[in-house]
């Protein structure tokens, strides 16, 4: 597989999505939306190269940055799988980058401002509704 070198000058492999140092601004943001998840039913957390990942049973469904974003310095991510209702919406939220994880089912969502939080909140809901629901 081919390489390229990224900032810092380490070699990456193509397709590898690209991680990101947070501004002061986004650790915050993060801070905040990590908190909010925490308290939602049945959600766990774990590490994730950098980020901390939302788990629905074992179904992980949303990534906010602890260390490093992926997509731009300043995006979450959440899983739609393939057939949910709401990857057509996605399509249309310019914060929603398209082109990014498509084939991951992950999406990169762009918060500019903290007006932005609440809209992440709603997909992170949507995306936490089309995990699968834990086994019993």
């Amino acid at each position: 597989m081919a390489r390229k070198k990224g900032s810092s000058g380490a070699k990456i492999k193509e397709g590898m999505p690209r991680f990101h140092k947070l501004s002061p601004d986004m650790h915050r943001w993060a801070a905040m939306l990590a908190e909010e998840l925490q308290q939602w039913p049945g959600v766990t957390m774990k590490p994730m190269f950098g980020l901390t990942g939302f788990y629905r049973g074992k179904t992980i469904f949303a990534a906010v940055p602890k260390s490093r974003a992926i997509g731009s310095a300043n995006s979450v991510i959440f899983k739609l799988p393939e057939g949910s209702k709401w990857r057509e919406d996605a399509t249309k939220d310019a914060r929603v980058q398209q082109e990014s994880m498509d084939t991951h089912k992950w999406f990169p969502f762009e918060i500019g401002d903290e007006a932005d939080l609440r809209d992440a909140l709603l997909w992170f809901e949507r995306a936490f509704q089309s995990a699968k629901s834990p086994r019993k």
